[in-house]
Order: structure tokens, then sequence, then C-alpha cells
């Protein structure tokens, strides 16, 4: 053994999991389901996983552990395969599947570990999930939209492995209703599927009820593994993004700091870790103070951001970052909150705050406010401070407020709109979607409108030959299902549209969006809006040149508004990154010799900084817009890539045709076609000059609710300058942003102030001039889908069916990046890029039936001819 296994081994058995070992193993054998609590750092993560491994548990099934975030799937998985020492990532026994990327192998691969959406869609092709013994739901205290929805597919598995596997042992000559592993002529059930919930800070009371009592057992694990000193201010900060970089280089300056422990801080979004990064940089030029060591003359810091949407290798670059005589520092969302362990961190500052998405049943209107964290997720971050030695946590907040917060973080799954869960089921054959095991039981308001979403859009239908039915409480699910009225719900089934839409990665107002887009002839357009719109904002403004930034932006403006916009950054770097890529290229245009010898990521990097662009962002745009793009080439969709050309304004009518019709605001006091009566605003809403607008129905009927919404044009709007002298009379708006943070701001009675942002001029006519049926239609004549048909599923992959987790239609991780599409896409980078392997599976008769190696040769060929060129598309 070498000197550096040995080091490892050592460090294994100091974990404090180490010692419980043996018992860990039997309670798990003994019990199909277990719940364990352990405090931070205490090694759940890694070693649980290498137990079952090392114990011979598996059986030639896999471990899949579930993670929040990619970044942590990765960085543990990483870890993991150091430990066992048994060959790299995706070769040996340990792999990791998050988004873009899968470096996971079936044929080797016993310990996955994974974004906790990538298996919610890999339940979408298989529900019985028949290639995994154990499902390991990691962090579970967070309680994302994925990880509820989880918990109900995983225990929906398990009970139906479970009852097959009861009815064998009982008739093993019975077949009929049966889960059967391998060969159907063996007639050899699924084992049974374990389900193992970790945590440091959760109640297990609730997901014991979930599980069943008779069937879980729940574990508690003591002690950490070094000790940790937890600090508050004595007054309410004012602006903790200044006290945080300021605690920062007091904590750098002192004397009794060594320049090998790091400081990470918590913040609440890109904007703010930007503006922190630029203080503490700022902040560290300046003249030392007396009383410093000699010593510390030459120390050198590293200042790291680290964030959802920055690049996965950047993101690696801050975790592993080490340099001596270096001190680290690492300003972070909660992206680095759980299950991540950053070498070298020995302080922590936590502002006490986090970005939060709700979303409102009753006006539709989705927003996001940055509130008081739990005091669950308070020593979830005070945790990553003591993990390899003692550390020391300082809360930008008094023990007043830390006492004021709630215990555990809301569930996601309450504030968000369920159109989205609600497709995802129903795509599993779920009819009855209200009847799902949930967690927490979401609102019967948000569910019935998720539901109208969808039938408005034209996904789903009420299914035939189907007797409605009493949605009443059900058995193992949340204790708020005892208090649920009976109510007569109505099963509803896929329409083909619904099939369609179901095979892209996305909200299903932009699956819809993309079909619209497909019809009008402009596909190639909206791609690309859609993938700007998944990473934006990429747009920043630099301190220093705030006074040249109007100008910059101005050489991407489009009258038609922001959607046209983002087109145009998308199409300039684009073209950039091909005429830098290419010598021969510079040489033409008349370049310097000493920038050929550039390559093309720091030609890139110097335009985007010249504009004024996040070229992470703008990578990743490229990344999902390829993606996107695949699967409509998988979908069927291949022959319709075509561009509208220079009239973009078919880009708006793509979304307002179905998408997003009710997301149409008009002019207050202006008259359309004289069909529509617009009350006047109230005095005191906000400054006269600046146009307010009020939503309006498809029908031309405005929407009625308790609270009246008035809607202005967001300042980093395209329009919100030029609509000071030229208001258009009508907008469609993608995003929505409450004026006065936290609160809505109520400026008259019961009137709210509400800004647009991502805002496009609406052209003229009406607004339905197509629907479902017309698209449906449409869907017949040109792909020959028809009701017989059912899901269409596209796939990315050369292999065969049976290799689920090649499927590209796969699920999206990072519950921490709040974008518009709240959307879901992982794939492999290569295959991302190259488009190759295009399969198509149709499931018939709830059967996958894979494509022949001739039909796939001959699709493949087909597709060859009808591809455009890579630079219009």
């Amino acid at each position: 053994m070498s000197t550096n296994s040995r080091c490892i081994s050592e460090t294994r058995k100091l974990l404090p999991i180490w010692k419980h070992k043996e018992t860990l193993v039997e309670t798990i054998k003994a019990n199909q389901h277990c719940i364990i609590v352990s405090s931070t750092g205490s090694g759940k993560t890694t070693q649980l996983p290498q137990f079952l491994f090392e114990k011979n548990l598996l059986s030639g099934g896999i471990v899949a552990i579930t993670q929040p975030r990619r970044v942590a799937a990765i960085s543990v998985a990483l870890r993991v395969a150091e430990e066992m020492g048994r060959g790299a990532i995706g070769v040996g026994p340990v792999g990791y599947c998050v988004r873009f990327e899968d470096m996971s192998d079936h044929r080797t691969t016993r310990l996955r570990y994974m974004t906790d959406g990538m298996l919610l869609r890999e339940a979408v092709l298989d529900p019985d999930l028949s290639r995994y013994q154990y499902v390991i739901l990691d962090e579970a205290h967070e309680r994302s939209l994925n990880t509820d929805m989880l918990f109900g597919v995983v225990l929906t598995a398990a009970q139906r492995r479970a009852k097959a596997l009861a009815t064998w042992r009982t008739n093993p000559q019975s077949s009929q209703h049966m889960v059967l592993q391998g060969d159907s002529k063996q007639k050899k059930p699924l084992p049974l599927l374990k389900i193992i919930v970790m945590s440091a800070t959760i109640d297990p009371a609730p997901f014991v009820n979930f599980l069943g009592a008779e069937h879980t057992c729940v574990v508690y694990i003591e002690g950490r593994p070094h000790p940790l000193k937890v600090l508050n201010i004595c007054e309410p900060s004012t602006d903790y993004i200044t006290d945080a970089a300021l605690a920062c280089i007091q904590i750098h300056k002192s004397k009794t700091c060594p320049p090998d422990r790091g400081i990470l801080i918590f913040l609440t979004g890109e904007d703010e870790i930007t503006r922190c990064c630029a203080l503490i940089r700022e902040l560290a030029r300046l003249p030392r103070t007396n009383g410093q060591c000699a010593n510390q003359d030459e120390l050198d810091i590293m200042v790291f951001p680290l964030f959802a949407s920055l690049p996965q290798g950047r993101q690696l670059q801050a975790l592993a970052f080490t340099k001596q005589n270096c001190r680290k520092i690492i300003v972070s969302t909660n992206l680095a909150e759980t299950s991540i362990t950053i070498p070298g961190i020995r302080y922590v500052l936590d502002c006490g705050f986090a970005k939060v998405r709700y979303w409102d049943a009753k006006t539709g209107l989705e927003t996001y406010r940055v509130q008081h964290i739990s005091k669950s997720q308070a020593w979830q971050r005070a945790g990553r401070a003591g993990r390899e030695a003692a550390g020391v946590c300082l809360r930008l907040y008094t023990e007043p407020e830390y006492k004021n917060m709630s215990l555990h973080p809301q569930p996601e799954l309450l504030r968000a709109p369920l159109a989205g869960v609600m497709l995802t089921l129903v795509s599993m054959n779920h009819k009855v979607p209200q009847r799902f095991p949930w967690l927490s039981r979401p609102s019967e308001a948000s569910m019935d409108a998720g539901v109208h979403v969808l039938k408005r859009l034209g996904a789903i239908e009420l299914a035939k030959d189907e007797v409605p039915e009493v949605a009443t409480s059900i058995p193992g699910g949340s204790a708020n299902h005892l208090s649920m009225s009976e109510r007569v719900v109505h099963p509803v089934q896929l329409t083909p549209l619904g099939s369609l839409m179901s095979a892209f990665p996305l909200d299903p107002r932009f699956s819809r969006t993309l079909l619209s887009a497909a019809q009008l002839g402009c596909l190639i357009e909206v791609l690309s809006v859609i993938s700007m719109l998944y990473v934006s904002p990429v747009f920043y403004v630099p301190m220093e040149r705030r006074e040249q930034f109007e100008e910059i932006q101005q050489q991407f403006r489009h009258t038609d508004g922001d959607l046209a916009s983002l087109l145009q950054v998308y199409r300039a770097y684009v073209r950039q990154s091909r005429a830098r890529g290419s010598r021969e290229t510079q040489i033409q245009c008349g370049t310097q010799v000493d920038k050929s010898n550039q390559s093309p990521t720091q030609s890139r990097q110097q335009w985007c900084r010249a504009n004024c662009l996040n070229r992470a962002r703008l990578d990743t745009a490229v990344n999902v817009r390829s993606q996107l793009k695949q699967i409509a080439q998988g979908a069927g969709l291949g022959r319709q890539f075509r561009s509208c050309g220079a009239d973009l304004s078919c880009i708006t009518r793509a979304f307002v045709d179905a998408g997003f019709q009710d997301q149409v605001v008009i002019l207050v006091d202006s008259s359309l076609s004289g069909t529509l009566t617009v009350p006047s605003t109230p005095s005191r809403l906000i400054n006269p000059r600046q146009p307010i607008y009020m939503r309006v129905a498809s029908a031309g009927v405005l929407p009625t609710s308790d609270t009246q919404c008035y809607f202005g044009i967001h300042p980093e709007s395209q329009l919100y300058l030029s609509a000071f002298s030229a208001p258009p009379p009508k907008l469609l708006f993608i995003e929505s942003l409450l004026q006065g943070g936290e609160r809505p701001e109520i400026t008259d009675g019961n009137s709210r102030l509400v800004y647009m942002r991502q805002v496009a001029v609406v052209p003229a006519g009406p607004l339905d001039s197509n629907n479902s049926l017309d698209v449906t239609t449409w869907l017949n004549r040109t792909l020959g889908i028809n009701s017989s048909d059912c899901n269409i599923v596209a796939s990315g992959s050369k292999h065969k069916i049976r290799d689920v987790n090649r499927l590209s239609v796969l699920h999206t991780t990072s519950h921490d990046h709040k974008s518009h599409c709240h959307g879901f896409i992982e794939s492999h980078p290569k295959r991302v890029c190259r488009g190759d392997g295009i399969s198509a599976v149709v499931v018939r008769d709830n059967k996958l039936t894979a494509l022949t190696r001739r039909q796939r040769r001959r699709l493949s060929k087909q597709r060859k001819k009808t591809l455009v060129a890579p630079d219009a598309s």
C-alpha cells in the first residue's frame, strides 16, 4: 500500500461515522428504509456507499446517491474514487452524472453520484428504477422541487417492487403484474428497493410517516469531527456585503491567522458576489495597519466566486485551489451550503439571507425575494468551517435575528409553479396527479393551476374510458393529507402535443413555444433565445465603465425588445468565436500578428470583457442550445429548422401563440381596436412619466383578482428608455419582479406594482391566432403524429435502450440557479457538441421499443441530408 493510500485510510478511520460501520450495515440489512441524522462533516455522504460496496450488499445492482447540486455530486464522487483506489471516475466502481456530463458506465459503475433531477428524468423512462438496489437521498433538508418529487417516485417504485416480490414468493409461477428482472423468460422479480434518507438537520418524523413506520428505522450519529465557534454581531447590519468584505480583510490581516486558513463567504446571488469580490480585492491593496506580522507583508490572496451558472471547471478550481503563502477566499451562494468539503476553509462569514423563488397561484406571477434563511440552513453554513480542523463562523446578524428564523426552510414545492411537475407525473402514467404521494402536499389551487396551464397549452386532455375519481387522503403520505376534503378529479392523459413537449427538458411554456416556432418558421431563432433566457442576465456593468456601458449595449439593441436583443448578443458571440478561432480569418481581417497567437478561449474572453458580457454564461447558452437542437432533431423536427430572416417579430409571435398568452399587458388609458376599457392607474402608483401597463387575457378581458397588478418596465430592459417617449401599446414579459424587495409594494388600496423583465413588443393582431388544435393538425401533417402514438422521447445516444442513463432527455440539477426556463438541461458535452447518434424511442402500451440498427442508419442518413449549415442554425 502506498503512502497516499495509507494516509487516506487513516483519514477515513478518524471520521465519526467509521466506528458505527457495522451497526449501520446491519440496520440497513434489517430494514427496507432508513433515515440517518448525523452532523455535518461526519462522513455519511462519502462513507456509507462504500460500506455497502465493501460488504457486498449490492448483488449486481447500483447505489444511486442524489445531491441537490452538480458541484457537490462531482466533488464527492472524485473524493470517493480516490479513497477506494479502484480506478478513475467512470472506469472503476464510482461514477457521477450531472448536467452536460455523464461519467458513469452501466457495466462497471456501482456507486453513482448524481443530481436529483437526473434520477427523476431517468424514472420517466424506467419507473421501477430497475438498475438500482439502493437510493440514497442526501441533503433531504433542502426540500427542493426535484427532491420532493423524487420521494414520491422512489417510494412508488419501492412499493411496486415489494408487491411484485411478495407475489412471486407466494406463487412463483405467476408472472402477471410483476416487475421482471433480466430476461422475461426467467420470471425473476427485481429485489427490494431500499431508500436511505440522510441529512444533518432534518426532523425525521415526517419522513418516517411518509415511508411507513413499520418499514423505516431512524439512526442518529453524534459527534462533530472538529470544534466550531459561532459568533454573532451586536447590531443589525445595514449592508452585509460591505460588512462581509471588511470582516474578511480584518481576518486576512490578523496576525493570529496563518495563510493556510481559507475564508468562505455566503451571499445571495451573482451580483452581490461580484460586488463583494471586487471590494475585497480593492481593500486588500490598501496599506496594512500596525501590529501585523512581518511575514504577512508578502501574503497574497486569491478570491474565487462560486455560483450555479459558473462553468464547471471554474467551480472545481475554486474548490481545489491551494497555494503556499496564499490565502483562499471563496464568495458563494448557497451552492457551498451542503455536501462540500472545501480544503483549507477555517472561517465562514454568513450574511443570513438567500434568494428564494415564489409563485402566486391567484395572479400566476413568479417573483424572487431575498429573505432570511432558516436555522437549519444557518447551521449547515456554519458546518463548512469545521470540516478539517477547528473553525469559526461569524454570522452577520444578531442573536435575536437568529431566534426569529424558522426552524426549517419552506419546501420549494409549496411556493413554485407546478405545470412542469404535473407534466412529468402524467408522462410517468400518473393519470390523476393530485393523488401522487407527496411528502408535503401542495395546495389544491397550485395543482389545479398547473393542470389548467397544461390544458391551455394542449399538453393533456381528459382520459378516455376513465371514470372520475374521488381524491382522498393517501396512505403513507404526509400528515396534511388527512385534512384534505374529498373532491372529484378527472383522469388525464398526454396528447400528441404533450408527448413532444415532454421530450424537451424545459418548462412546459417554453416547450410549447418551441413547437409554435417550428410551425411559424423561426425555430432557429427561438432555440437561441430560449437558451439565452436560461442563462440571463448576460450583461454586467464594471464600476469603472458605467459611463460607457450604455454605448456598448446600444450595438445589441433591437426595436422589438429584449428577446430580439438576446438573439443579437448570441449571434455576435458565435460569430466572434468562429472568427477568433481561425488564424487565417484573423489575418484576412487585418488583425495584428501577436493577437493571432491567442487561443480561442482567450480571444472570446477578451471580446466579452470589451462588451461587458459574461463569457461563462454565453458558453452555457451555446451548450444548452446544442442539446435542445439535438433533442428537436431526435423528436422529428429536423426538417423544421428554418429561419425567419430579418423579421424578428415572428419570435414574439411564437411566445405569444400559446406559451405566454397570459403574460401580455396593454398600455393603460390606450384603446386597442376600441374593444378594451382600461381603468386609470392610481395617482400615487409611481412617477407618472413612466408608462404603466395592465394584464389582458387572450379574449380581450382583463383578469380579476383581489389585488390589482400594475406593470412597469424594468430599468434593465432594452425598452426602458424608449418607452418614456413612445410606449408600445402591447408588451409581452417573461419575468416579473416585485418592487420593494421581500414584500410587494402596495401603493394604493389593493394595487401592486410589478416590474417586467425580458420584455418584447407584441405585433399587431389577435393574441390567439393559433391554438393547440392548429398545432396538432400541423404535427399530423408534417411529422405523421396522431393520437395512436404515445410518448415520443428524443435520445442522443448510440447505446441500447437498456442503458437508460445514456438518454439525453435528462433533468437538471442546481436549483440554486434561478432561470426563467426552470429548465432541466442535462447531457454529455461531447454528445451535445457533435449531435450524432440520434435515435428515437417510442412508448407503446407502456413498453419501450428501440429502433433497429438498420432503422437508425437510415434515419442518420436522412438527418444528414436535412441538416442546415452550422452558421445558420
